[in-house]
């Protein structure tokens, strides 16, 4: 007889389970486990091998909140994440900083080698769904390491700050780059002076110096006349074709040269300074308040178009580092560019108001077609007029190109 360890009843011999409880009696497990061995069929070692592998693939997924981490700051965990990974080191999890930083890279060269082609734009969308998902997740965790809790709302809230700082920067860094300086300025007053503790000498004085330095360097940037990091331009011209054309949407790029000047057969966006131009007795002042045209040369360079050839410094010049609308041009002309000027030729006619008889708006020629005794002193360009390089065409699609110096067909 097998007397139940549970309830105490007696059972036969043979039985493997109490007959009034059900709990398991003492029996042979070897025998079972042979048992078992003996269904183990290949199907079933195949499953087994599948679960397995699942099992592991799972735990490569799993990433256990780091022990003994020291206090994390949410929000410097999630705008690290902006560059996915980022904000995992920071919470100590390298190996989910390695799977999301590998994803962030699998979208972003997706995104480049499809950027001439419609289908960038899903691509475009996943990064920056992954972005904010990367964003998300390490604020999450540093609040759960820090013994917090972390609900839907908070999420929200999250995005919707990262969304206003973002669009905020985005403003002032297109207008208004010095209101970012102050803001700054600001910041380090809130932070060094009121942000903990009494304020006392040190805390001044450290926080006067700070603010000079940083207006200093407002100052320096500054200096260009052109304080702004990078413009968004909608072009509504055919007259430099096919470079620029009608409806084309391109992005200006204004931080590189606070660092260095203008090179020739960069492709610039400047304000020209107004001249004059007069054909069969009436005359046009011509006023752009923005033009782009091509660097063609530098200071100290003698710039010659003879019989339709350019040269520069008696030297012919490549196609790359001409006019973008040649045709505008004299066919004979003869400029020397002094010292810290750029030669910028403004090549084509545009709308402008005339000063004589004819009074309206019409279209002004171009310098081929009338005469001009201070055109080609306007087109001796000052640093302070240039606002920056013009870097690639964005809209639309077909249109899309860099326009850097080689990088697109030449205008003949």
């Amino acid at each position: 007889m097998k007397t139940c360890p549970a309830c105490g009843f007696h059972n036969t011999q043979e039985r493997e389970r109490c007959l009034k409880c059900g709990a398991v009696l003492e029996h042979d497990w070897s025998a079972a486990q042979h048992k078992v061995r003996l269904r183990r069929f290949p199907v079933h070692r195949a499953a087994s091998g599948l679960s397995r592998l699942g099992y592991a693939l799972r735990r490569q997924f799993e990433f256990p909140l780091p022990e003994n981490c020291p206090y994390r700051h949410p929000w410097t965990a999630g705008f690290l994440s902006l560059l996915p990974g980022a904000g995992q080191i920071y919470n100590r999890q390298y190996r989910k900083a390695f799977w999301f930083f590998a994803v962030f890279a699998a979208f972003f060269y997706l995104t480049v080698v499809t950027i001439l082609h419609p289908t960038s734009y899903l691509f475009i969308a996943g990064l920056a769904a992954w972005i904010l998902y990367a964003f998300n997740d390490a604020m999450v965790t540093a609040a759960r390491i820090d013994g917090q809790q972390w609900t839907r709302g908070y999420t929200i809230g999250s995005y919707s700050a990262l969304l206003f700082y973002v669009g905020v920067f985005w403003s002032l860094s297109q207008f208004f780059l010095v209101g970012i300086f102050l803001g700054f300025i600001l910041y380090c007053l809130y932070s060094i002076a009121w942000g903990g503790g009494e304020v006392n000498r040190a805390k001044i004085l450290t926080t006067l110096a700070l603010s000079v330095l940083v207006l200093g360097g407002v100052c320096v940037l500054s200096k260009s006349g052109n304080p702004v990091l990078h413009r968004w331009v909608y072009w509504n011209s055919d007259g430099i074709a096919p470079t620029l054309q009608r409806g084309d949407f391109f992005y200006v790029d204004c931080a590189t040269y606070w660092f260095r000047p203008p090179r020739v057969g960069e492709v610039i966006y400047y304000n020209p300074r107004r001249y004059t131009i007069e054909r069969g007795g009436d005359m046009w002042s011509v006023n752009l308040s923005r033009a782009v045209e091509r660097v063609v040369a530098l200071g100290g360079d003698r710039f010659v178009r003879k019989g339709g050839v350019f040269y520069r410094n008696g030297n012919e010049v490549p196609p790359e580092h001409r006019p973008l609308n040649p045709d505008g041009l004299p066919d004979d002309l003869e400029i020397d560019v002094p010292a810290g000027r750029f030669l910028v030729f403004i090549s084509y006619g545009v709308e402008e108001k005339v000063l004589g008889g004819l009074g309206g708006t019409h279209r002004a020629p171009s310098p081929r077609e009338g005469i001009s005794h201070d055109w080609a002193a306007a087109c001796l360009v000052a640093p302070r007029e240039i606002y920056g390089r013009c870097l690639f065409i964005w809209h639309p699609i077909h249109r899309r190109r860099w326009l850097t110096p080689g990088s697109f067909p030449p205008h003949r």
